[in-house]
């Protein structure tokens, strides 16, 4: 039989085991909560990476701002929800000029929510502001 004594250690157990587990879903954040969306932003420049992960993808964009290279680092939806707005690897790649527009991050740093990206040639997609996660 169980007692309270034996049962104790195997629950606190089994929650630190599934906050290691499960740690990067806990950090997950509203799109709200981190930029501002009284803030836009456009900045046009090279796409220097990209990563393609969930919950949220991240774009690097070097941009010359006041005559020096400035890496922008712009959030976007998980690959999923890039996909469905037609954001894929055939779209975007390393090397390639972007003008991309969104929010500004609360904290000020060169970063923010992507809400549109214009190929080159022009293309344009545009993504919803919400956060789909």
């Amino acid at each position: 039989e169980m007692t309270r004594t034996k049962i104790a250690p195997l629950a606190l157990g089994a929650v630190l085991l599934g906050g290691l587990a499960f740690g990067p879903a806990i950090a997950h954040h509203s799109v709200s909560a981190q930029f501002d969306y009284d803030r836009p932003f456009a900045v046009k420049g090279t796409l220097s990476k990209i990563e393609w992960i969930n919950p949220h993808s991240y774009l690097r964009v070097v941009v010359m701002e006041g005559g020096k290279q400035v890496t922008w680092n712009i959030e976007s939806h998980g690959i999923q929800g890039m996909r469905k707005v037609g954001l894929d690897k055939e779209v975007l790649k390393v090397g390639n000029i972007y003008e991309v527009k969104g929010y500004r991050a609360r904290n000020g740093t060169p970063s923010g929510y992507l809400t549109q990206l214009i190929t080159a040639d022009g293309k344009v997609f545009n993504k919803s502001t919400e956060d789909p996660n």
